[in-house]
């Protein structure tokens, strides 16, 4: 792909705890919808079976997802082990 438009998504809202962001008026919000709306083909839009919309993400993005999911499923494993050494005890108190 060669020709494409990007757009930064993510504005700041707050920094160092002071509002940095002016909400733009309603209307305003409303005609940008609007008009981000008209940028998708109708196969995307329709309520029945619409399109699946793909969407790519910068190798930065792709590894922070990959890293908190990995962090997320070591979690778990942890908690899970520690209930299975706690439920260990119990029993241990039990006989």
């Amino acid at each position: 792909m060669e020709s494409y438009d990007a757009e930064l998504l993510l504005q700041p809202v707050y920094r160092d705890g002071k509002l940095v962001y002016e909400r733009p008026p309603l209307e305003e919000i409303r005609n940008y919808h609007k008009e981000q709306l008209q940028l998708f083909w109708p196969e995307y839009l329709r309520k029945t079976n619409p399109e699946q919309y793909h969407v790519d993400v910068s190798t930065k993005a792709w590894e922070l997802k990959r890293d908190m999911i990995e962090a997320h499923v070591q979690e778990k494993e942890k908690l899970r082990s520690f209930q299975m050494d706690a439920g260990d005890s119990d029993e241990d108190h039990d006989k």
